[in-house]
C-alpha cells in the first residue's frame, strides 16, 4: 500500500495535469493558493490512505479513478458559480 505522501503526489500531479488542460499553470499560482490547495490534497490523501488500509478501496481502484479522470473531457471554460 502506498503512503500518504505517495497519494498526495499522485493527486497533485492529477490536479496540475487537469489545470494544464484547462490552460492554467497551477505550479506558478500564488503561494497562498498553492498552500490552500496542498491542504485540501493532503486531507484527501489521508482519506485515501485510511480507505485503502481498511480494505474499502485498493490502490488499483484509486489508480483506475485517476486514469479515468485524466481521460475525461473537461470543459475548456471554468465552471461558473451557480
Amino acid at each position: 500500500m502506498a503512503t500518504v505522501r505517495v497519494y498526495f503526489a499522485n493527486l497533485r500531479d492529477l490536479v496540475n495535469d487537469l489545470g494544464r488542460r484547462l490552460g492554467a499553470d497551477l505550479p506558478r499560482s500564488p503561494f497562498d493558493q498553492r498552500v490552500g490547495d496542498a491542504g485540501t490534497l493532503a486531507a484527501v490523501a489521508v482519506l485515501a490512505k485510511a480507505l485503502t488500509d481498511k480494505g474499502v478501496l485498493t490502490d488499483a481502484d484509486l489508480l483506475a479513478a485517476v486514469d479515468t479522470a485524466r481521460g475525461e473531457v473537461w470543459p475548456q471554460e471554468p465552471i461558473q458559480p451557480g
